[in-house]
């Protein structure tokens, strides 16, 4: 259960040859995937889950795993939720423990 409806970006516009449109799919589409993996941690990790929240909507920002720890946390996050680990398993994958996630997510904020 999503808490709340995640709405499918519009790319009208944005597909003509010869403009920078490129740059502004990938943002957009960078956005909505931020918000649905935002969405799918927060449902399963509640306030242990490594996101943002802006006006009722949970976000999660991940680039490459080499830019940021919390870039890295996010990634392994979500892959404790494909391999369907509990709070417990979750923490300890990402960042050895239970305190150690609390830490992160102090500092993230």
């Amino acid at each position: 259960m999503v808490t709340q409806k995640i709405l499918l970006p519009s790319l009208k516009g944005y597909t003509k040859q010869g403009d920078s449109g490129g740059d502004d799919i990938i943002r957009i589409l960078g956005e909505f995937v931020g918000r649905v993996v935002g969405e799918i941690l927060y449902r399963n990790y509640g306030d242990l889950a490594i996101v943002l929240k802006f006006r009722n909507i949970h976000f999660a920002s991940f680039r490459s795993p080499l830019r940021k720890v919390h870039d890295m946390c996010v990634i392994k996050q979500l892959e404790s939720v494909s391999c369907h680990y509990n709070d417990e398993e979750m923490a300890l994958y990402v960042c050895y423990g239970k305190e150690g996630l609390e830490k992160l997510i102090k500092q993230s904020h």
